[in-house]
């Protein structure tokens, strides 16, 4: 596509065009929005007063709206965006990283699975050369890298990575948020093979630790990784049918304090199994209250529907599971919050070949 066929694309300034950028993202224009915001972005490099993290915010402008227009696109948005960055910033800029690791995700999503490994350990690369292999950005590096890994069920690559990040990690206090994090991945592989007693607990074992931390400077991490592991004893007690268990587990979260009034705990993705013949995608927005009282939700409202109509009855179902930390004192009433979520899926074939397997995306 010509940047010349759109009038927008008269604008000269770097400002300019991120602003056009953003107008024909309002319009529903994501194509032209896309390439508009690579002239902003190709038009700050040539700024005097060119700072890194003005241009990589740009270029991140120009992958998000990829990945809103055509997410076949965004893997290679996100070379161009590394290739751009390190050519102006240098290889040595601790903000390569975060396009690498965009890059990696990008290929995770599109089912390439290799490509996307072969990404995730250059980003190990560059944090090890930038920051230290035993430095807190290298864990965070390890533990979203065995996280991704896990989705695709690659027990033994994620296995190889928390193993790595224990090691490193030893030397901690065992009630330290590092390693209570690779715990929570432990003990998720755990609950993946369907290890229930074993995984409750192992989640059991850390919040015990988390609470045994009494570190002030620790509070906030300590506070995300215990409402996690309560979170997935939530799911657990769900799956195996126990409500009582499951209020039971909420209301221990009540007087965890939080910054958010909504603090979700536990969300199941709509199931997708469908039988042969249903239309291979589905759009649903939907709106939905939830009581600060109990943490359920109350009410729901399909906004929007597209594709297979069997899925808003899908998309209810799971929304109706949901549970969310109560933000009131026991026994206040509460107050309902509205909230909004978009849900969508689709089957593709990555090869016109017979015998290739469908791509399900949630």
């Amino acid at each position: 596509m010509l940047l010349s066929a759109f009038p927008a694309f008269a604008q000269s300034t770097w400002q300019e065009a991120n602003k056009a950028s953003a107008l024909l993202i309002d319009e529903g224009k994501l194509s032209e929005a896309y390439d508009m915001a690579w002239k902003a972005a190709v038009l700050y490099e040539q700024n005097p007063n060119y700072k890194a993290e003005n241009h990589a915010q740009l270029l991140i402008n120009a992958i998000d709206v990829a990945v809103e227009w055509d997410k076949t696109q965004t893997p290679g948005a996100a070379r161009r965006a590394l290739a751009d960055f390190r050519r102006r910033a240098g290889e040595n800029d601790p903000l390569v990283i975060q396009f690498q690791e965009r890059l990696a995700k990008a290929y995770y999503d599109e089912g390439r699975f290799t490509d996307g490994e072969d990404a995730f350990d250059q980003v190990l690369v560059l944090t090890a050369n930038i920051y230290g292999d035993k430095s807190p950005q290298y864990m965070m590096a390890l533990l979203n890298y065995a996280r991704t890994s896990r989705t695709t069920r690659n027990i033994v690559r994620t296995r190889e990575l928390l193993n790595k990040a224990s090691e490193i990690t030893s030397a901690l206090p065992t009630n330290h948020p590092m390693r209570l994090s690779i715990d929570i991945q432990h003990a998720q592989l755990t609950l993946d093979d369907d290890r229930r007693d074993e995984a409750t607990r192992m989640f059991q074992e850390i919040i015990d630790k988390a609470h045994s931390n009494t570190d002030p400077r620790s509070q906030k991490d300590i506070t995300s990784v215990a409402l996690t592991a309560y979170g997935k004893l939530i799911y657990i007690a769900h799956k195996q049918g126990d409500a009582a268990r499951e209020d039971a587990l909420v209301e221990k979260t009540r007087e965890i304090p939080v910054e958010e009034e909504l603090f979700p705990l536990f969300r199941t993705a709509p199931d997708t199994d469908f039988s042969a013949g249903v239309q291979l995608s589905g759009k649903v927005r939907a709106v939905f209250k939830v009581s600060t009282a109990d943490g359920k939700v109350k009410q729901i409202e399909i906004a929007e529907q597209k594709g297979n109509p069997q899925f808003a009855e899908r998309v209810k179902k799971a929304l109706l599971e949901w549970r969310f930390k109560p933000s009131v004192p026991a026994g206040a009433a509460g107050t309902l919050i509205e909230m909004e979520e978009s849900f969508d899926y689709q089957f593709s074939n990555a090869k016109p070949e017979t015998g290739t397997r469908l791509k399900r995306r949630v």
